[in-house]
């Protein structure tokens, strides 16, 4: 982990602090990970009682500089440290060059079984993400990218799950979260309305966004542009390379987007020997 210690919808969602305590734990305010080279989740071992209860959880560690390997504990809002197994960490993802993202396995009525934070990797300090929801997994075009990008400005993106409601028939979202003032998150929905289920996507360096979709008894691509606007796109695999631009593949060749606005430039970069067969491209 690197340290710090690495048209669009109208609507916006309005996130503060922390907050929605967890039982007996109170609300999270921050993490031991200032020392924090990198952290990792490993599960913790079955007492005989846990292992009747068939209850088992992970337990965060971070590795300091000096190599060695610490427990993360966290200080809820009443002061008190406590073991991160009580929150039952469930996955960590690297978000920008300040903040990381972790997932917790804790009941919450309004999301589900998981809830995230966003961390500081200087500080420690966690802000809920509690109204914007869980990064979920990618599949289908997008296979090894991580579930969570930035772009040039340390935007921050996933897709999440959202509840049904009858005044939308979305299953999944994709935000762009500005996290300029954690305090007040901003969450920007960024897909077209009739595109009810997103399957990945890939973020260039100014923000524009490609996702795949489907929606309507049909699927695709699309391209969101960063000021807003959306251009259909070749619904093959689509990746950013380190210039900070898409590229994709069709048959015998890659192809790079140039983006300007909303003007689109196709331009072949180069040959392979081979066929790229359906879904699959690799995110290296």
């Amino acid at each position: 982990m690197k340290r710090g210690l690495t048209v669009v919808l109208a609507a916006l969602v309005l996130l503060t602090g922390c907050d929605g305590g967890y039982g007996d734990y109170g609300d999270v305010s921050a993490l031991s990970i200032t020392d924090a080279e990198s952290l990792y989740l490993a599960p913790k071992p079955k007492t005989e009682e846990a292992a009747a209860r068939d209850a088992e959880g992970n337990v965060m560690f971070k590795i300091t500089k000096e190599g060695i390997v610490i427990e993360v504990t966290f200080t809820n809002d009443k002061g008190k440290t406590e073991s991160t197994e009580k929150l039952k960490p469930a996955a960590l993802y690297h978000a920008n060059d300040e903040y990381f993202i972790v997932v917790y396995d804790l009941y919450n009525p309004q999301n589900g079984n998981n809830v995230s934070h966003l961390v500081s990797k200087k500080t420690g300090a966690v802000y809920s993400l509690e109204n914007v929801g869980v990064p979920k997994d990618m599949f289908d075009t997008f296979v090894n990218s991580s579930s969570v990008l930035s772009d040039g400005e340390n935007n921050i993106y996933f897709i999440t799950d959202i509840n049904y409601s009858s005044n939308s028939n979305k299953y999944q979202e994709l935000y762009r979260i500005d996290v300029t003032n954690p305090e007040k998150v901003t969450a920007q929905p960024l897909t077209g309305p009739q595109d009810n289920q997103i399957n990945g996507f890939a973020v260039d360096a100014a923000g524009n966004v490609v996702y795949s979709y489907y929606g309507n008894n049909s699927g695709g691509a699309r391209l969101a542009f960063a000021g807003g606007g959306f251009a259909n796109c070749n619904d093959t695999s689509y990746w950013t390379a380190p210039d900070g631009k898409f590229y994709y593949n069709s048959s015998y060749s890659i192809s790079r987007l140039d983006i300007e606005g909303q003007k689109v430039t196709e331009t072949e970069y180069g040959k392979v020997d081979f066929y790229f067969y359906g879904y699959g491209s690799y995110y290296l």
